[in-house]
């Protein structure tokens, strides 16, 4: 894992508020003390949530802001057993 502070990116999918979507590399936001960080190998896309989030359509908490990565539903694996060990997570969970 790279050291706290330092960069990182992950390619992800990208709604770009005009009906499109597309493949790219984001920013991932810093760590908070309770997070851990994740490997997604299943993110789960839904007809229902992401439809309307591409088409402009979700607006129950407000506007969306364009550019935004899509998703709720991800599974995969921690790349920092040491964090798991300190949360209410395990590995294999």
């Amino acid at each position: 894992m790279m050291g706290e502070g330092a960069s990182r990116q992950a390619e992800a999918v990208i709604f770009n508020g005009n009906g499109t979507a597309t493949l790219g590399m984001v920013e991932l936001p810093p760590l908070d003390p309770d997070d851990v960080l994740i490997e997604t190998t299943v993110s789960v896309v839904s007809a229902g949530t992401e439809e309307w989030v591409l088409s402009d359509r979700f607006h129950w908490g407000g506007p969306l802001t364009y550019p935004l990565v899509p998703g709720y539903q991800k599974v995969g694996d921690s790349l920092d057993s040491a964090r798991v060990a300190d949360t209410a997570m395990h590995e294999g969970d």
